[in-house]
């Protein structure tokens, strides 16, 4: 379960619709929630010299600072019986530099952000707040794409380790939010293997060299599911799997669209993050043309 949820705010409508679903993320009285704003610096014109000009009795960074504090803190009234607590937090500064900082300071466990503009994630790449946290988040980032109720959720799998730390927050997803799960996996087809190399592997360990050239991914793909599937049945979860071959990425693109799924699970690759996205990577393609909801985990 998560017990931290971060949701930050920068006073828009669409930054507000993240705060309903992630409600749906909690339990009463056992997670806390931290409204964040980052306000934006107070642009004041350059003052005419030549005339005389009364003294505010603010600095220019007290104006938005207050004004953010009250724009929480009437969010926070507004849902004062919804049986969570919620906490306030005000940064300055950059942004995504501030909600990273407030996730490791509070120690969250999940932070909940809506993508902004119609492209959604493919502004992502290009420097926006969100992608900045992607890249660099201590915990899980869910990024919201529409407000409906989460039911079908998909967690994909390469076989690797680092795709592995997608499973638990996927699951703990689906277990808060009562949802189907779908574990994922698209076998890429694998190079021929030459008859010199089968040889080769058979002269080192006898039915070696047969074994590699004729082994059927699809078959180890779905063992590999079904591993998972029985290690995470005592969760009580409706959980099933999906084999396919080819391009990984349009393979999953198509499933989600094709099968109603609301959140897609997936984890990035390496320490870098979003670096290695932007170069075309398969949980880059993604983000940039699905139109679902998606939980991005950074190993760390």
């Amino acid at each position: 379960m998560f017990h931290k949820i971060i949701i930050p705010f920068d006073r828009s409508p669409l930054a507000e619709q993240a705060l309903e679903p992630a409600l749906t993320l909690g339990k009463p009285d056992e997670t806390t929630y931290i409204l964040l704003h980052v306000p934006a610096p107070l642009l004041i014109p350059a003052p005419d010299l030549s005339k005389a000009m009364p003294y505010a009795h603010y600095s220019g960074q007290d104006l938005p600072h207050l004004e953010g504090q009250e724009y929480l803190n009437r969010i926070k009234y507004s849902h004062r019986h919804t049986g969570f607590r919620f906490i306030t937090r005000m940064y300055e500064g950059d942004p995504a530099s501030a909600i990273i900082d407030c996730a490791q300071t509070e120690q969250a466990d999940l932070i909940v952000m809506t993508t902004h503009g119609r492209s959604g994630l493919s502004r992502w790449v290009y420097g926006s707040v969100t992608e900045k946290v992607l890249s660099s988040a201590p915990c899980p980032v869910l990024a919201l794409r529409h407000p409906k109720p989460i039911k079908h959720i998909l967690i994909t799998l390469d076989g690797s380790k680092v795709a592995e730390t997608a499973l638990v927050p996927g699951l703990e997803l689906a277990k808060q939010l009562d949802a189907a799960v779908t574990l994922m996996m698209v076998a890429q087809e694998a190079e021929p293997v030459e008859a010199f190399m089968v040889q080769q592997l058979d002269s080192y360990e006898p039915g070696l060299g047969t074994h590699v050239s004729t082994r059927n991914l699809a078959e180890e793909s779905l063992a590999y599911l079904q591993m998972f599937e029985r290690t995470y049945a005592d969760m009580g979860l409706m959980i099933t799997t999906a084999v396919s071959e080819g391009d990984p990425a349009d393979h999953i693109l198509q499933f989600a669209d094709e099968t109603d799924v609301d959140l897609i699970v997936m984890a990035t690759h390496g320490h870098t993050g979003l670096r290695r996205w932007v170069y075309g990577s398969i949980t880059e393609k993604v983000l940039r043309h699905t139109q679902t909801n998606m939980l991005v985990v950074r190993p760390i």
